[in-house]
């Protein structure tokens, strides 16, 4: 497990102490359940995969991807996996008016799950997470983007008991939706070389009909899509795990390390080299 951890307990404002963030780590295959229990805050987001959940003695649920479970100090919660899965977590102390709005979220049970439609979450996760890893400046960055994920929390919306949704609109789900398949099938073929009819496969649709359909609902294309995935992903496993970039060429299902790189550049403005050694001249 790749973790990124402040040092000591960081203060973030007089209420909110972030402690610990670990980001896009592995769980393997876990047919029993596993139980968990912690003495602080915890933001669990499930990025790709799916997983039982229980917490306390309430039923079991199956949870997707794109959702972030948030439990309350004390709380016991069970996961079982019948796949591999990838997840963060954020853990963090508060007090004040921002816990009295957390507890109202998770209400007695102690916990609440919110559906990230737009990736919002995940997006500030791994601002979070990079940058802790980096220098001053970055972990500056890191903690705004950790108030901001809190500020979304307590503002999402309620649509069952203890069920929130996070959306830039809601008139924007059928296109939200449509990207998430897509998003959600390169997340698990990252590996792969990922064509456009292997998306309109998927999805049930012509090629054209996806074509034009994705790009103008969406506002990009399938196409962009698959890179913009690729590249974050690039980011991270260049950044935080060290990769080489002939290893992530075939992490990224890339035919060799010379078009994993000139794909990189397009997008970057620079190798995948330079901008490693950008990122620890900052740091």
């Amino acid at each position: 497990m790749n973790s990124f951890w402040c040092a000591g307990h960081e203060s973030l404002t007089p209420h909110v102490t972030l402690v610990t963030a670990a980001f896009e780590f592995s769980l393997d295959v876990s047919p029993t359940w596993k139980s968990f229990v912690h003495d602080v805050w915890t933001a669990d987001y499930l990025h790709s995969g799916q997983q039982r959940q229980r917490v306390g003695s309430a039923r079991a649920f199956d949870r997707v991807a794109g959702v972030l479970c948030l439990f309350a100090p004390d709380t016991l919660y069970r996961e079982q996996r019948s796949e591999v899965t990838r997840s963060s977590y954020v853990q963090f102390h508060v007090s004040g008016a921002v816990e009295a709005s957390l507890r109202r979220l998770t209400a007695r049970a102690g916990w609440a799950t919110f559906d990230d439609l737009d990736r919002n979450l995940e997006r500030d996760l791994s601002h979070v997470s990079v940058g802790l890893a980096g220098g001053s400046s970055d972990v500056l960055k890191a903690h705004a983007a950790f108030l901001l994920l809190l500020g979304q929390l307590i503002e999402a919306r309620e649509v069952t008991n203890r069920r929130y949704t996070i959306s830039d609109t809601e008139a924007a789900t059928p296109r939200l939706r449509l990207r998430n398949q897509v998003e959600r099938y390169v997340e698990a073929h990252l590996d792969e070389r990922i064509l456009l009819s292997d998306l309109a496969r998927h999805l049930g649709m012509g090629v054209s009909s996806l074509s034009h359909s994705y790009s103008r609902t969406v506002g990009e294309s399938p196409q962009d899509t698959v890179r913009r995935i690729k590249l974050r992903t690039a980011r991270q496993l260049l950044l935080r795990d060290g990769l080489s970039v002939k290893q992530c060429a075939s992490r990224l299902g890339f035919s060799s390390a010379f078009e994993f790189s000139r794909m990189f550049k397009r997008c970057e403005g620079m190798a995948p080299r330079h901008y490693v050694q950008a990122f620890h001249s900052r740091a």
